[in-house]
């Protein structure tokens, strides 16, 4: 799969809008600075069809120097911007996941259902998503 560029945005602009390349890129310019003006300001910011930009709070946690791991490094608390694509390129996602082609030939389908794990017939162990690490439930 190849990247699109900011290069390839403006000229679809141009050809779409019949603006010259200067005006593609200032429309540009101008949709790239009013997301990053909402999101430092505080604000999500929501494209329909495309999905929304929200904000998340890491919380502060020890870290490590790779170089000397006896020393702990405190890295403070900080916020993230998280990605929630909408319904519509969920949708697309998901059709270009089911042509992938496995190993066996097969196109690749769903992975629901994969994160279970049976045991015994009193217990199930379950794998939790979240820390992947087996959970007894009874």
């Amino acid at each position: 799969m190849t990247k699109l560029t900011r290069r390839e945005i403006i000229e679809e602009i141009n050809n779409q809008t019949g603006l010259g390349v200067r005006e593609g890129d200032q429309v540009l310019d101008i949709v790239i600075q009013k997301i990053f003006s909402s999101l430092a300001s505080g604000c999500g910011v929501e494209i329909r069809g495309l999905g929304s930009f929200t904000h998340i709070l890491c919380k502060p946690r020890v870290g490590r120097n790779p170089l000397d791991p006896k020393k702990d490094i405190p890295i403070p608390h900080r916020y993230k911007i998280k990605f929630n694509p909408g319904r519509d390129l969920k949708a697309k996602l998901l059709k270009l996941s089911k042509q992938i082609p496995r190993e066996d030939g097969n196109a690749k389908t769903s992975d629901k259902g994969k994160n279970k794990v049976s045991a015994s017939s009193r217990t199930k162990k379950t794998i939790n998503k979240a820390s992947q690490k087996r959970v007894r439930v009874a």
